[in-house]
């Protein structure tokens, strides 16, 4: 129901809010890292954060918190799946939850485009456009669109780093 973009804002609001461990754009950029890791954002966020603040440790314990309870209810309610889903109001429940979470997730795309933009320079906008353009509109595969993204990265960096581009 909504998958780890669902704990995005909860990690927000406790990290950068509630406990100010980190601030907005740190968080902004662990979430993004965080996506094009391979794993559950959820975890891996968790793990950034926790190795951020109390470096391997703190990500030993993130992974353990994020991932143990999880494993403990589904292990639980593996048991009385029967009971649960031949339920008609508990089906119709977890209808209604599908939709709520489909507005948290909707919500966390525009937090994080809006983050974007305030931070991002025309260059970045063009880019971003032009990968939603690719995939979306014109089809083409996404790792295609990855893999053209890390070479121009790379090209990029290079010629950089020789002083033929300024970034």
């Amino acid at each position: 129901m909504g998958g780890g973009y669902v704990a995005v804002p909860l990690f927000m609001r406790q990290f950068v809010e509630k406990r100010q461990w980190i601030d907005k754009e740190a968080m902004m950029d662990l979430i993004v890292i965080s996506q094009a890791a391979p794993g559950a954002i959820a975890v891996n966020i968790a793990v950034s954060v926790g190795y951020r603040l109390a470096r391997f440790p703190g990500a030993v314990v993130a992974l353990c918190g994020t991932v143990l309870p999880p494993i403990i209810i589904v292990t639980v309610v593996q048991g009385c799946y029967a009971m649960f889903f031949e339920n008609p109001a508990l089906r119709a429940a977890f209808r209604g939850m599908n939709a709520a979470m489909a507005a948290v997730v909707v919500n966390v795309v525009f937090d994080l485009g809006r983050q974007a933009l305030r931070h991002h320079t025309l260059r970045s906008l063009v880019v971003m456009a032009t990968v939603f353009a690719l995939v979306f509109v014109f089809q083409v595969s996404a790792v295609i669109v990855m893999a053209a993204c890390i070479a121009l990265s790379v090209i990029v960096a290079f010629l950089s780093h020789k002083g033929v581009v300024k970034i």
